[in-house]
């Protein structure tokens, strides 16, 4: 999927935009000034459709990569807001990005932005694919990257 529409510069739904990769030794700390947390007025005025950014903790499911995840609100009741794979109550994870082209630009300059993966998560899902798990594993200790016994 391509994280950044770069004709309109949009960012698609579903991109993560990460300020830490422990697995790519990313790092951001200056992407946090475009995202701002949600106020209860933007709550009270979210609608279906409408682009919201939640905090993920953590993103990828070894943990260590951090980031906001752009999503679409599909409904709002009462306190809670659902939206693409899930819902949240907690108000202090949503985040809202004003100006999108700026923060688009930003990930078409650095695409280690939105690569929560990295090229490890992509070698190692593609021996699964091509060995499946068990010759996975047997790749990955002949080359010396597995001590796992079984």
């Amino acid at each position: 999927m391509t994280a950044v529409n770069t004709n309109h510069l949009t960012i698609e739904f579903g991109t993560a935009v990460l300020t830490y990769n422990r697995w790519t030794e990313y790092e951001n700390r200056d992407v946090h000034r475009h995202f701002r947390q949600a106020t209860a007025e933007d709550i009270r005025n979210l609608k279906s459709g409408d682009a919201i950014w939640i905090d993920e903790d953590p993103i990828h499911p070894n943990g260590k990569v951090y980031g906001f995840v752009k999503t679409r609100v599909d409904c709002v009741e009462g306190n809670k807001i659902h939206f693409d794979g899930g819902f949240t109550t907690l108000h202090n994870k949503i985040f809202i990005v004003d100006d999108e082209s700026v923060l688009a630009e930003m990930i078409a300059a650095d695409p280690k932005m939105t690569d929560v993966v990295g090229e490890s998560g992509r070698m190692a899902t593609r021996l699964i694919q091509e060995f499946g798990p068990r010759g996975a594993l047997k790749v990955a200790k002949q080359l010396g990257l597995s001590s796992e016994e079984n």
